[in-house]
């Protein structure tokens, strides 16, 4: 009974790590989004060709630092110390799924 207990609570604290792990991307990924949507205002307001040149220019320098910010962004979002966007798809996060120690979920 006492080893039920312990299984439901690994597994309960699993759950929760993998809920915590989807909001931090969900939170970058909503803030990338916000910066992407910003970055297709920018265009729209730039594409008519009455504007002037320092106009345009002004709008890109916008649209640059978008562009960095959002780069950075992705770079720095961590969980558990683990690059989230990780540009190489190599790193994983390993979660328990079942009642024995074999049964890992990578994601």
């Amino acid at each position: 009974m006492r080893s039920q207990i312990n299984y439901f609570q690994q597994a309960a604290e699993q759950a929760a790590s993998r809920e915590n792990l989807m909001q931090a991307a969900e939170g970058v990924l909503e803030n990338v989004s916000e910066k992407i949507q910003r970055i297709r205002n920018l265009v729209n307001r730039a594409a008519p060709l009455a504007r002037v040149k320092s106009d345009r220019d002004e709008l890109q320098l916008e649209i640059d630092e978008l562009r960095t910010d959002t780069q950075r962004e992705l770079d720095t979002a961590t969980f558990n110390d683990k690059q989230l966007f990780d540009p190489s798809g190599e790193t994983t996060f390993n979660f328990q799924a079942g009642a024995n120690a074999d049964e890992i979920k990578n994601v």
